[in-house]
């Protein structure tokens, strides 16, 4: 069942009351750029090693500001998922793991994703590069979520030239191969690519991406998620990138620079592309990362302790540079927290919606509706509406409604745009005193960006909520409830945590800190989380135990599930491809 009458109305009903033309001539076009497991230190201005020019020149701008205080989730699926739904993964049922090549799951189809949003705002809405929200089924796929256009691989990775994984399969008991290199025209139509073996993806996608600048009707604004899989895993680069990379003796580090480098040129291309073409000065750039980087493949997360993976800041503390020549002025940074829920609500005000919405749900209900027309059986009458109570006809769903109000309405009269009981929630609230700037669990903070100025301050987010482990940010203190690395748990993972190597940051890094119950950080003393400050300050803990014991009244049953020989590719014509699942 299509959730219409779930979360979508909660948008739906604010979209409808937005002149679609009127929202067009005012929108900017919207480049959102995601490198893939970027180290917090891997840009050039950081490490001089490296090699960055175009994201330099994006950062230190005098029309971009960097988000200095911005995290995403510790891992890939559940980043996405909360960028696109606007909602922590907890609530979502995305916080444990990464979606599998041949996991029979995605991303509940309960919820919108952001481009079926800006698409209703008169957006046409592109993705070309990485997924990783489910692939299984045709309402899974990129296009059947919103976007009009895809252009890239489902899964979590990928070879860079031949475009084809590997995935081991238990039942198997050998690992399969496949192509993950897809086209989607549009209404889930997937379609694999043969023909770019040999092409860097890289390369490839920055292409993809000037295609769809040049074919796009410049009538109207559009989204593109720009969706690297650099600097992701395998360790592959074109041999043209030696050159800028040959002073680093570690030949990880070395090869992940050169990756870098590459993703940098890309960006350079298609920023080029967009002042060729005249869409340059109304297209706001964002520039960030899914979740930190791996140190065995080459990452650097100094001064940050952790990895991807981990809730430590290491795996969730990202760059983000805004570059907007039509909104910013002065080159500047911006200190408050901003995390990747924020940033739904935040590029639909970009895209010229006002956000004045509430939405929400808990672990056993969905929003439905309450109100509805008379039953004609016991004397009602919906004249001259169609329809009655239990029908979807206007006369059981089309309502008298009344407002009366002597201390603000002083003149009779009558109110035609859409209304529906959802909007009940937010008005209320506004006529009480408070006035909603969100959505789902993000809050729109363009406005901020924009001026410096927070209507809505951000002061708490959760890294994330699983059996495993889970971590709270309040002000300056981060509560870490449980195992802050799942992967400790093996002799392993042990080991990894004693490895000394030039970009793991933090010789105190013990394994016993990481296994306490609770450890209490605080960031204006000790940004590398070596002090653990739970003993000294217990009503800190107490109060955000506490709250983390609240979220978790709200965590959605995980939606993982195991591989499964439906999705072999050595039955779908050697590719990952789709409709398998139910």
């Amino acid at each position: 069942m299509k959730p219409s009458v779930r979360v979508r109305l909660v948008v739906a009903v604010i979209i409808f009351c937005c002149s679609s033309t009127v929202c067009c001539q005012k929108s900017p076009n919207i480049l959102y750029i995601m490198a893939d497991d970027l180290g917090y230190n891997d840009l050039d201005w950081r490490d001089e090693t490296l090699y960055t020019p175009n994201l330099r020149t994006l950062a230190f701008h005098q029309n971009s500001v960097q988000l200095t205080n911005s995290y995403v989730n510790q891992l890939c699926t559940p980043t996405r998922s909360a960028f696109m739904t606007g909602y922590y993964p907890f609530r979502v049922g995305t916080q444990n793991g990464v979606f599998l090549h041949m996991e029979p799951t995605g991303v509940p189809l309960l919820f919108p994703f952001l481009p079926e949003n800006l698409r209703s705002l008169g957006y046409s809405t592109y993705l070309i590069g990485k997924w990783h929200l489910g692939y299984c089924r045709r309402e899974f796929l990129p296009t059947s979520r919103g976007f009009d256009y895809f252009y890239g691989f489902y899964g979590p990775q990928a070879g860079y030239f031949n475009h084809s994984t590997d995935q081991w399969h238990s039942t198997l008991k050998r690992v399969v191969r496949g192509v993950d290199l897809f086209e989607e025209l549009g209404d889930g139509e997937s379609t694999p690519v043969f023909n770019q073996n040999g092409v860097y993806s890289t390369d490839l996608f920055a292409n993809a991406a000037m295609e769809v600048i040049d074919v796009h009707d410049s009538t109207k604004p559009f989204f593109l998620f720009l969706s690297f899989q650099a600097v992701h895993p395998p360790l592959q680069v074109p041999k043209r990138f030696d050159e800028y990379c040959s002073r680093i003796i570690s030949r990880p580090r070395r090869i992940y620079c050169g990756m870098l480098t590459s993703m940098d040129f890309a960006i350079g291309r298609v920023i080029e592309f967009l002042k060729k073409t005249g869409h340059y000065e109304n297209t706001v750039i964002i520039f960030t990362s899914d979740n930190g980087g791996t140190t065995q493949f080459g990452a650097s997360n100094h001064p940050l302790r952790g990895e991807k993976d981990t809730l430590w800041e290491g795996g969730t503390k990202t760059t983000t540079i805004v570059h907007a020549p039509k909104f910013i002025h002065t080159n500047g940074v911006r200190s408050e927290l901003f995390h990747v829920v924020d940033w739904h609500a935040t590029l639909l005000a970009v895209a010229g919606l006002e956000i004045q919405s509430y939405g929400t749900f808990n672990k056993k209900s969905d929003l439905s509706i309450d109100t509805n027309g008379g039953t004609t059986q016991f004397g009602a009458s919906n004249h001259p509406l169609r329809g009655e109570k239990d029908t979807l006809w206007e006369g059981g769903t089309k309502t008298t409604t009344i407002v009366h109000a002597p201390k603000f309405i002083h003149t009779n009269g009558v109110r035609s745009e859409l209304f529906h009981v959802v909007d009940w929630h937010a008005t209320l609230l506004a006529v009480a005193g408070l006035e909603i700037q969100s959505y789902g669990d993000g809050i729109n903070q363009w406005d901020y960006i924009v001026t410096g100025l927070p209507r809505l301050r951000r002061s708490r987010f959760v890294y994330n909520i699983d059996e495993h482990g889970s971590a709270i940010r309040d002000g300056e203190f981060k509560l870490i409830h449980g195992n802050a690395d799942r992967r400790t748990r093996s002799e392993r993972g042990k080991d990894r945590l004693y490895r000394v190597t030039e970009y793991w940051c933090c010789s105190s890094f013990k394994y016993s800190t990481v296994l306490k119950m609770n450890s209490s950080f605080l960031f204006t003393e000790d940004p590398g989380e070596n002090n653990d400050l739970s003993k000294s300050h217990p009503k800190v803990v107490r109060r955000l135990r506490l709250k983390l014991l609240d979220l978790q009244k709200y965590m959605r049953k995980n939606v993982r599930k195991p591989v499964t020989l439906r999705g072999n590719p050595e039955v779908h014509n050697g590719t990952y491809a789709s409709y398998w699942c139910v």
